[in-house]
């Protein structure tokens, strides 16, 4: 019986406190805080310039938390959408399960984009974000015409 009575006591405490609030922030006073959020967004084809569907896209934080997925469609296309400012790495899955990691992706931008032209990998494989998506190369201004 006092088990009984002991164990009920607990649930009304646990029903109660489930119940509470946080008090009202002061007038004018505002509590929210604005997070930026971005996508990483592109294509996977294959080396035949096929887009490959069934692509499994997961957004990872440095320490390994996942923060957004996507999937390829039958155009090859993928979004993840809800990407904060930041450094992550994303880990591609193909269909056949291989996998390829991209490591250094700089979100800062609202889209930042990350296409591969590739065949499914045989082994799973890993490069630099750098790697696949190169900086683009000032051009040398031409020599002026006199």
């Amino acid at each position: 019986m006092k088990i009984i009575a002991a164990l009920s006591v607990c649930l009304f405490v646990a029903n109660i406190s489930q119940g509470q609030t946080a008090a009202a922030p002061k007038k004018g006073a505002s509590d929210k805080k604005v997070i930026k959020v971005n996508n990483i967004t592109g294509v996977i084809k294959n080396s035949r310039n096929k887009p490959i569907k069934g692509v499994e896209a997961f957004v990872y934080k440095a320490d390994s938390t996942i923060i957004a997925s996507g999937n390829t469609d039958s155009s090859g296309h993928y979004t993840t959408n809800g990407v904060p400012e930041g450094t992550y790495f994303v880990k591609l899955i193909y269909p056949g399960r291989k996998v390829t990691m991209v490591y250094g992706i700089n979100v800062k931008a609202s889209s930042v984009e990350l296409n591969l032209k590739a065949d499914a990998p045989e082994a799973d494989t890993m490069m630099a974000y750098e790697v696949v998506m190169p900086k683009p190369v000032a051009k040398k201004d031409a020599p002026k015409k006199k």
